[in-house]
């Protein structure tokens, strides 16, 4: 199963009824839907479950959409300029699918006089692009995220042309004005900003000329730790790295092979002191985790799905062969490797 084929998506969206006496008529009702076929990608839903986005490739320039879980039509928000299959890779990269944790706003990448930029779109489609300081042929930006807590954020701000590329993370606030350097380094590009579900580190990976590495900041006292080189795959979308629940360590999939497969789920702990194979050179690929704390798993070939412990390694088979990309407390993001759908339930 590649990323492409993903491009026919089916979104199912249920909400529940008002009041408890509802709650036998509501169960025997139809679940009420919403169809999503054709170049729809990206697909992400909103932390409190009331919204998902997406967004489409239309004459050459990409729009975004979102729709609430009551089924209304889909609103376009915003469209953005990638006319080449690198800049394409790069929005791809820059923060897309990065909503706020009050669902109101969500970030966003695009590439303005040829320059990969991000900032923050609200739903009314007004938006607001990060800016910088130094020479905009020079600066591109690669990732962006929200605290968990709102407000604001980090992104990163890094320079890969010429012969001396470097990445500095910056905060945001609220209002998408920028503030102080919290990391900076040299002759590496930082992507996939992550924050951890405590707010106290950032997750990303470091790309050097050796490779790229994993790499987690503590936000408190600005050290950061770094693992040997991992060959970082994610046949679902961007690469990414998952948290776990406790802020104790990120899982990600990495090759164990020439090949994309095989390829192991690696664990690499907080405080750097372990970057262990949580599953050695098969074939499963991490999709997210879910709110209990199991890293959701998916094996492409088997078509199947499966929950793992990221302490142990104990792994078990999926309800429904079902894996959870993203949970809320009314909604969750499943996606179904037999049919290559993606469901909102």
């Amino acid at each position: 199963m590649t990323h492409r084929s993903l491009s026919t998506l089916l979104i199912l969206l249920a909400c529940a009824g008002p009041a408890l006496a509802d709650d036998a008529a509501a169960s025997a009702a139809p679940a009420p839907r919403l169809k999503l076929e054709g170049s729809q990608r990206g697909v992400a839903l909103a932390p409190k479950g009331n919204r998902v986005l997406w967004f489409e490739r239309h004459e050459g320039r990409y729009r975004f959409f979102f729709s609430d879980t009551q089924g209304i039509a889909p609103q376009e928000v915003v469209r953005v300029d990638a006319r080449s299959p690198g800049q394409l890779e790069h929005v791809l990269n820059g923060g897309l699918r990065q909503w706020a944790p009050d669902s109101s706003r969500f970030g966003f990448a695009t590439v303005e006089r040829g320059v990969l930029r991000a900032g923050i779109a609200q739903l009314d489609g007004t938006t607001e692009l990060f800016d910088d300081t130094e020479p905009r042929a020079a600066v591109e930006t690669h990732s962006l995220c929200f605290a968990p807590e709102g407000g604001g954020g980090w992104y990163v701000e890094g320079r890969s042309a010429g012969i001396a590329p470097k990445s500095t993370i910056h905060t945001f606030d609220a209002d998408g004005e920028r503030g102080e350097p919290v990391f900076e380094v040299q002759q590496a590009l930082v992507t996939a900003l992550e924050p951890s579900p405590d707010g106290a580190r950032l997750a990303f990976f470091l790309g050097t000329k050796q490779g790229r590495r994993v790499a987690i900041l503590d936000l408190t006292s600005g050290v950061h730790v770094t693992s040997g080189v991992v060959r970082v795959i994610d046949h679902l979308g961007r690469p990414r790295l998952f948290w776990t629940a406790d802020s104790e360590a990120v899982v990600f999939t990495a090759r164990s092979g020439p090949g994309v497969w095989p390829a192991s789920v690696l664990r690499f702990d907080a405080t750097g002191a372990e970057l262990r194979a949580l599953v050695s050179s098969e074939t499963w690929a991490v999709f997210g985790v879910s709110a209990q704390g199991e890293v959701s798993l998916v094996d492409p070939h088997g078509r199947a799905a499966a929950l793992l412990n990221p302490t142990t390694g104990e792994r078990r088979a999926a309800p429904g062969n079902l894996a959870i990309g993203q949970e809320s407390p009314r909604s969750a993001l499943l996606y179904e490797p037999e049919s290559g759908q993606l469901w909102l339930e």
